[in-house]
């Protein structure tokens, strides 16, 4: 396999820092600090009609990994300022209140509020946390991916694996049924590890 040209090498950089500046710009920045959407990247934008749906826990996982790699790469100020107006966001969606012993450390799937979050899409805002930390030193960062990977090695089970959600309302956490080929999808939930 051959090494990649300089000039596909600045081609690629270029593109990738256009994906990082369209998080930093579709970022939403509401006219009043009290709107809960404040500072969520978005998950869809329909221009023909300014339509706009805000992002997930993962969406926000994926905009950690781009920003960080661009704020390493280039050191920009506009990279590192979107991604600590969305930590903001992104602290709220994850329980690291003690008294809630079975899901402590997971991640809320939409908004901090949800009923339940899944740990595939959850896994994905935790590796963002870790990237943010990497790419920043931002030491809340790291404490917040450790307590989704303690989360996740606490309810992992021999005969069932990783637990494909947790809900909140009551707290539990549920498991996919081995059987079922689609459960082979929540071992993707590892990549924090």
């Amino acid at each position: 396999m051959g090494r990649i040209s300089r000039k596909d090498s600045k081609t690629f950089l270029e593109k990738a820092l256009k994906a990082a500046d369209w998080y930093v710009n579709s970022q939403l920045n509401l006219d009043k600090v009290w709107k809960g959407d404040n500072f969520r990247y978005l998950y869809y934008y329909f221009m023909p009609k300014k339509l706009w749906v805000p992002g997930l826990n993962w969406t926000h996982g994926r905009a950690l990994f781009v920003l960080s790699e661009a704020y390493k790469l280039t050191r920009a100020e506009r990279y590192i300022n979107s991604m600590n107006i969305a930590m903001r966001y992104c602290r709220a969606l994850q329980p690291l209140d003690p008294y809630y012993q079975v899901t402590y450390g997971s991640i809320r799937e939409e908004i901090p509020q949800a009923e339940r979050g899944g740990v595939l899409d959850g896994a994905q805002l935790a590796s963002g946390f870790l990237m943010y930390h990497r790419g920043t030193g931002c030491p809340d960062a790291l404490r917040r991916g450790r307590a989704f990977c303690d989360f996740m090695a606490r309810t992992w089970r021999e005969d069932l694996g990783l637990p494909s959600s947790a809900a909140y309302f009551p707290e539990r956490i549920s498991y996919l049924d081995p059987e079922n080929s689609f459960s082979t999808i929540h071992n993707a939930s590892a990549i924090p590890f």
